[in-house]
């Protein structure tokens, strides 16, 4: 399995390569949990490896193994809360290996290739269709804007940004 060049940041430390190592007996794993036919992973990765899939009966998907660590871990959480409002839908979801099976969209123009002004009015749009009340198991977004906050100062000095499930506390 060809990894996307996105992904060349997790060979950084064992624990991350350990992760990218054990990505084709994952995909594999999940392909016979759920009868998929897998494609190779599509080129734009930074946080995950996604390839696209097919169900049993036809049906298209996306696998998406998710890199283990505190920011994706409600990602599953999310997309039930939203049931394909403004989102996709969890078709399945295997906790313990990180996996997504998630309905697969056609994406249509890029925001990047719009003008500023309809750019904004797609995500002005999507905003409120995304919204639901949160509680359990989402933090609230002061504690994630702490840690973006902290991780931040530490790029600003130079230094490697706080990582983990306590970066929400570090330096903010």
């Amino acid at each position: 399995m060809e990894i996307p060049e996105g992904l060349s940041w997790v060979r950084a430390e064992p624990a991350e390569r350990e992760w990218l190592a054990a990505l084709p007996a994952l995909s594999e794993a999940c392909a016979r949990r759920w009868s998929l036919r897998l494609g190779p992973p599509f080129p734009y990765a930074f946080a995950s490896l996604a390839m696209p899939a097919e169900l049993p009966d036809g049906t298209s998907a996306v696998l998406k193994l998710q890199y283990p660590d505190a920011e994706s871990a409600h990602e599953a959480d999310a997309l039930v809360a939203w049931d394909g409002h403004g989102a996709v839908r969890l078709l399945d979801h295997d906790p313990q290996r990180r996996a997504l099976l998630v309905e697969r969209c056609q994406p249509g123009t890029p925001l990047h290739d719009l003008p500023p002004d309809a750019a904004l009015d797609v995500v002005a749009d999507l905003l409120p269709r995304l919204w639901r009340p949160a509680g359990a198991p989402f933090p609230l977004l002061a504690e994630e804007a702490a840690g973006w906050v902290a991780r931040l100062r530490a790029l600003a000095r130079g230094g490697a940004p706080p990582a983990g499930p306590d970066h929400r506390r570090a330096g903010a």
